[in-house]
């Protein structure tokens, strides 16, 4: 009786562990790969809605930032990317998506002056 107990179990904790493979691998399907990069505003284009960002680790990254994008300069309410200057220290959290780089969030530091 105590080894049909135990037998049971372990295909118990078999099937869990198999369940909840498949719902990490279900739910990674079809998610975008968040990213993070810092470094230098070297550009800003407000027609064409993206700015460039110098960093050390990933060399130049263009960021397409659309109306979702939060851009935020210190402490301050919300801002457009027309508040963004080159020269700026910045923050972008991004995913890549059809070989763009998405701004999901900016967040920029003005050097002190």
């Amino acid at each position: 009786m105590k080894h049909l107990f135990t037998t049971k179990m372990v295909i118990l904790y078999v099937i869990i562990a198999f369940a909840g493979i498949a719902f990490v691998f279900i739910g990674n399907m079809g998610s975008e790969k968040v990213m993070e990069a810092a470094g230098e505003i070297s550009s800003v284009d407000t027609k064409a809605n993206y700015f460039t960002l110098k960093t050390e680790k990933h060399g130049v990254i263009k960021c397409d930032v659309n109306p979702d994008t939060e851009i935020t300069l210190g402490i301050a309410a919300k801002k457009t990317l027309s508040d963004v200057k080159v020269g700026d220290m910045a923050v972008s959290i991004y995913t890549v998506k059809e070989g763009k780089h998405i701004c999901k969030n900016l967040e920029v530091k003005r050097p002190a002056t």
